[in-house]
């Protein structure tokens, strides 16, 4: 596991897979993911950085509220049952986010809302990206890890819900497809 911790352990439930795609899937998935209609969304009334589609539930951390979104086309589900095969996911994904972040964005420290049941799976496509991690009420991350092209990262359990995350702004577009299983009421 290639996690440059700052303190010496790995957070319970954190599964990192530095070569999950192939570089040809690489690039397959990047020619699907770079045409898709992106929209910014606002975040306490300022638009954010980044840009989103979302599949199977519509979620905007600025009103946390879940809704439907557009269909879960098949190659996201086959790639949800790739991924929760070869990790330990609790549950289904049912709601992927694709998100653009061009040069210069990133997202502040979070932990993924309660809405969404058990592991939170992250794909990276483009240019890399520092993922950092902190255990809760914590001021300062813990670990560092770039996540490359073809790279995928779990949290399940404590990774999940005991630390919070973060993607350092990037420098040149980045892409990441988040699979999680949203509650369905």
């Amino acid at each position: 596991m290639t996690v440059r911790p700052l303190v010496p352990f790995v957070p319970e439930g954190f599964q990192y897979f530095p070569h999950f795609l192939s570089e040809e899937e690489v690039q397959e998935w990047l020619s699907w993911v770079e045409p898709l209609p992106f929209r910014q969304h606002k975040y306490r009334g300022r638009p954010m950085n980044r840009r989103q589609v979302m599949f199977g539930f519509e979620f905007v951390a600025g009103n946390q509220e879940l809704g439907h979104a557009g269909s879960f086309p098949e190659k996201l589900v086959s790639l949800g049952h790739r991924i929760a095969g070869l990790t330990s996911a609790e549950t289904e994904f049912n709601q992927c986010i694709v998100t653009k972040y061009p040069a210069g964005a990133g997202i502040g420290w979070h932990t993924d809302a309660p809405c969404f049941l058990g592991g939170v799976a992250a794909l990276s496509l483009g240019a890399d990206g520092r993922l950092q991690l902190r255990p809760e009420g914590e001021d300062v991350a813990s670990h560092e890890l770039v996540v490359a092209a073809g790279s995928l990262y779990v949290m399940n359990g404590v990774s999940r819900w005991s630390f919070q995350h973060r993607l350092m702004a990037v420098r040149a577009t980045r892409y990441s497809l988040s699979f999680r299983h949203a509650r369905v009421k």
